[in-house]
């Protein structure tokens, strides 16, 4: 999501992203997609209002995907030296060990909020999976003709 809302200086950029994501949708749907994975931050309820408003018509459901707090500091540490996925303007890129450290930190602490939260309809472990079973893992758990009974907690 960071790609479809880059904008600097930092302002609050979730009413342009939804927008920008409006935009996405329009034409994915009509080349007739029926399904659309994004991922990006959505760490507000009013954030996810948001881009709800903006797909009149879609069903929103939003997949919180939760690694362990040493998983988190692998990822970042990786993608500081310039490893995992290539992400235009990435942030961490480059930092250093200190903090790249404290940004680990932050993201365990958000992590932790959003698990006593209760955050998005449904909490994916990502530990020991790769960015495709992730997707796959998503796929096979959303469906149109799922109900809340058939999906696990």
């Amino acid at each position: 999501m960071k790609q479809i809302g880059a904008l600097r200086p930092a302002l609050s950029r979730h009413l342009l992203k939804a927008r920008n994501l409006a935009a996405v949708w329009a034409g994915y749907s009509a080349a007739g997609a029926q399904c659309l994975i994004v991922s990006g931050e959505a760490d507000t309820t009013g954030a996810i209002r948001d881009y709800a408003a903006l797909l009149p018509g879609a069903t929103v459901t939003v997949f919180r995907l939760h690694a362990r707090p040493g998983t988190l500091a692998g990822r970042i540490a990786l993608r500081g030296r310039g490893g995992g996925p290539a992400i235009p303007g990435d942030e961490l890129r480059g930092l250093g060990p200190a903090a790249l450290r404290r940004v680990s930190r932050q993201a365990a602490r958000a992590a932790e909020a959003l698990d006593h939260a209760g955050a998005g309809d449904l909490r994916i472990d990502t530990d020991d999976r790769s960015p495709h079973e992730v997707a796959a893992r998503i796929r096979a758990l959303w469906s149109p003709w799922s109900t809340s009974e058939e999906l696990p907690q």
